[in-house]
Formats: structure tokens, sequence, C-alpha cells
């Protein structure tokens, strides 16, 4: 058996009494269960896109029209503010025009 977590559980296999080909394993804890509690990791909530041509097409109709207005992009004096403006305008029209997926 395999536990990624050998600080935690300590594993142990047992043979029985009986000729057979099986073995049990028996699994517990190295550490008192309130401790073990606090080790829990925190899930991290991802958003995913629905990314099907149709939606891709939505997003390029709506950054490709000649009527968006690229003038925070245009008016940088850095590459790196140029950059960042242009990231948050996509990261805003994904937001925006293509469909989170619950």
């Amino acid at each position: 058996m395999f536990i990624n977590r050998p600080d935690i559980y300590s594993t142990t296999v047992l043979r029985s009494l009986l000729k057979t080909k099986h073995s049990a394993v028996l699994v517990r804890p190295v550490i008192d269960r309130q401790i073990c509690n606090k080790v829990v990791a925190k899930r991290k909530k991802v958003s995913l896109y629905d990314i099907r041509q149709c939606n891709i097409d939505k997003l390029r109709w709506w950054l490709g029209r000649p009527t968006f207005d690229w003038t925070p992009v245009i008016a940088c004096d850095s590459v790196t503010t140029m950059y960042s403006q242009f990231l948050q305008i996509v990261c805003d029209s994904i937001t925006d025009h293509v469909i989170l997926i619950l």
C-alpha cells in the first residue's frame, strides 16, 4: 500500500493463520488525531472556461473590433506597464465574454 504521508500514518502487513495468498494491511495514525486535522491541505478554487471554438471566436471578435479602446495600452511609456495593461484588458474580456464552466 502506498501512503504519501508517512509522517501521519504507519502501515503494517499482516498474514492470516490460515494458509492463503492474501494479506491484510493495517493503517494506523502515528500522531494524535487533533494534530492531523491541523495538517489538512487547503483547497484552491480554480476557474475553468469553455474554450470551444465558438467562444474563442467571440473573444477574438470582441478584441478585434475597430471601436475597441486600446488607448490605455498605447498611452503607456514602459513596455512592462503596456504588457500589464494588455493582460488586464484580455483577462477582463475573458471574464466577461467566455462562458465559465461550473
